[in-house]
């Protein structure tokens, strides 16, 4: 999917490395490769899940939607690294964790 240009996901349960696989795992997907996404709308159904690494957008995005992912406020300077970025929502508990 190298052309696309939106995207909207909800995750459903937590996030994390997976214990199964002893910490090797990440279920959040990488988004860096979507070189061409323009517009993504991220929600969680889990405002507790705890992330193990920072997240990685592509830098092409104008729109960017998160709620329920209780980010740390230290992570808010990834989204001002977006040069393109034209709309920010930052709904339900986006962020609030450090």
């Amino acid at each position: 999917m190298p052309k696309l240009r939106k995207l909207g996901s909800i995750f459903l349960g937590t996030f994390g490395y997976s214990e199964k696989v002893e910490g090797t795992c990440v279920r959040f997907p990488r988004l860096e490769y979507l070189s061409h996404l323009e517009s993504l709308k991220l929600v969680s159904n889990n405002y507790r899940a705890k992330l193990p690494h920072v997240f990685s957008f592509p830098s092409r995005l104008r729109e960017l939607t998160l709620s329920k992912f209780c980010l740390p406020w230290s992570q808010i300077s990834i989204v001002g690294e977006f040069p393109n970025l034209e709309i920010l929502k930052l709904l339900l508990r986006a962020f609030g964790r450090e």
